[in-house]
């Protein structure tokens, strides 16, 4: 069997060719239309008036769109029409036209697509930094604060390190009118809302805290895998880049938008503040499911039965590819940073940061966090565009990034006791940070290993940015209430425990950013 690209008519299609006289399989999923023909010239595609065949070239036979294949003989020209639909064609050929025609989106729509980027990103900024940190203090009482919040994000990791590549592989095989990742987006956010309110608005204990909180996070699962299978495919290749900015820029948004809500939050209550987030997540999952469009799905042939047997080799698969692997390993350890630091965020402010009065301390860190988005919206977008401008290239923009936020991070621990000072330093560490954004998301795409499961790829990936919560936070907890202890031995004002949490950050930032270099298929 041979392969080619050409141009018939107006659409841009691909065809394949092929000899073998058998009878065609039932359609399977691709991303173009492909035609097996008995052609030995394949250029004669490239005209609606089909040209005489050579001496030596089988008859080609003349067929119609939606044709079936005709019976007869071997020696006969056969012809089958498959048209079929995956993401294959969007991330790995270098054909713009027919990318962007078959079931891509233009710049437009991609912006309208990641709406769920910001709407998830206000949600989990208010959750992670103000709401379950200022919770969990009021349960468990302020010398524990540290080492209660690691046990809880911590325990609800593994739901996530076994629940999202379970949900990409069923978004992946599902059959249905509405396409593969709609049909668990609008679902899963429904949960997610309905447990937000029990979360925060039941008294509790630390236990069923932190079993609702898990739950949670199992919910969220069935928007965020399908989410990013989405993102996978639709995006051509040469918007990769874009598609990382607006990623970016679109979860820095987020961030800020959070950071906004949570400057009013003290007078919101945990209440209003569960309404808002819940009318944010439903809007955006309804506008990115009606500019995301999906080709239905239900006509294609039902996906083999999972086997037991081999799932446990499919969800790992990913990782043998040794491109994957790295980008893999480099977000997670960068991941082991951003964790190390960000629940503690409210802590540092209370604990080490000379507050103005009538200040609160979650006030106080959604100032930060303003300074902070403000700083890495602006890099991401830049930086999105940058890449593609400069061929592609992403690993300088990480090198820099990496520099600039470890930088930050030794600034905070041994500089930040006042809050101008604090602040500074944390808009010094956005740039980083949207610098690092603008690229990330690109350099998975780069890498993707199976493009036609690039729910369950992508799901895998995302273990890398749920599985610091598991490592990171209850290292971070236990690092910042032991030294604490220790520093206030001596000095009752010590922040010794801060000190040490953010110079950890700093040195997973610095590893993460040097083995960078290791992946070979990212420029």
């Amino acid at each position: 069997v041979r392969t080619g690209i050409a141009r018939g008519g107006t659409t841009g299609s691909a065809f394949a060719t092929g000899t073998d006289g058998r009878n065609d399989e039932e359609p399977t999923e691709m991303s173009t239309l492909l035609f097996s023909m008995d052609l030995d010239d394949l250029s004669a595609a490239e005209s609606s008036e089909r040209r005489p065949p050579a001496a030596s070239s089988a008859p080609v036979a003349k067929v119609e769109l939606g044709a079936r294949p005709s019976d007869g003989n071997a020696g006969d020209a056969k012809l089958a029409l498959q048209p079929m639909i995956s993401s294959e064609s969007l991330l790995s050929t270098g054909e713009s036209k027919s990318a962007l025609e078959v079931g891509s989106v233009g710049r437009g729509r991609l912006v309208l697509i990641n709406a769920i980027w910001f709407a998830q990103a206000c949600c989990w900024f208010l959750l992670l930094i103000i709401i379950v940190p200022s919770q969990i203090a009021a349960i468990v009482g302020q010398e524990r604060k540290g080492s209660a919040i690691g046990l809880v994000l911590g325990a609800s990791t593994p739901v996530v390190l076994v629940g999202a590549p379970l949900v990409g592989i069923l978004s992946d095989r599902v059959r249905s009118r509405y396409g593969r990742r709609r049909p668990f987006m609008i679902p899963g956010t429904i949960g997610l809302c309905v447990v937000l309110f029990a979360l925060i608005g039941m008294p509790h204990t630390l236990l069923p805290y932190g079993l609702l909180y898990a739950l949670l996070r199992f919910c969220e699962l069935f928007l965020s895998a399908p989410f990013n299978g989405l993102i996978a495919d639709l995006t051509p290749m040469e918007l990769r880049g874009v598609a990382s900015g607006v990623m970016g820029v679109a979860s820095n948004l987020g961030n800020f938008a959070g950071a906004a809500v949570g400057v009013q939050y003290t007078s919101l209550g945990p209440q209003n503040t569960a309404i808002g987030i819940s009318v944010l997540l439903l809007t955006s999952v309804v506008a990115t499911s009606l500019a995301a469009e999906e080709v239905s799905t239900a006509h294609h042939k039902p996906a083999a039965p999972l086997r037991l047997r081999k799932l446990g080799a499919d969800l790992i698969s990913p990782l043998r590819d040794s491109d994957f692997a790295w980008v893999f390993a480099t977000r997670l350890i960068f991941q082991m940073g951003v964790y190390t630091v960000q629940e503690f965020l409210e802590y540092y402010f209370r604990d080490a940061v000379d507050l103005p009065d009538g200040v609160a301390s979650e006030t106080a860190v959604s100032y930060g966090m303003l300074c902070l988005m403000t700083a890495a919206v602006i890099t991401a977008g830049l930086g999105g565009i940058a890449t593609d401008l400069l061929g592609g290239r992403r690993k300088i923009l990480v090198y820099v990034a990496g520099g600039i936020m470890s930088t930050a991070c030794i600034g905070v621990a041994f500089m930040g006791r006042d809050m101008a000072t604090t602040l500074c330093l944390l808009a010094l560490f956005g740039l980083g940070f949207g610098c690092y954004l603008a690229v990330d998301f690109a350099m998975v795409l780069d890498v993707l290993p199976h493009p036609d499961d690039a729910a369950k790829d992508m799901a895998v990936w995302s273990i890398a940015l749920t599985l610091p919560q598991m490592l990171a936070t209850p290292v971070g907890g236990l690092v910042l209430d032991g030294f604490q202890r220790i520093g206030k031995a001596s000095d009752p004002g010590s922040v010794l425990g801060y000190q040490c949490v953010f110079a950890l950050a700093a040195a997973y930032l610095v590893i993460s950013t040097v083995l960078v270099s290791q992946i070979k298929g990212v420029k």
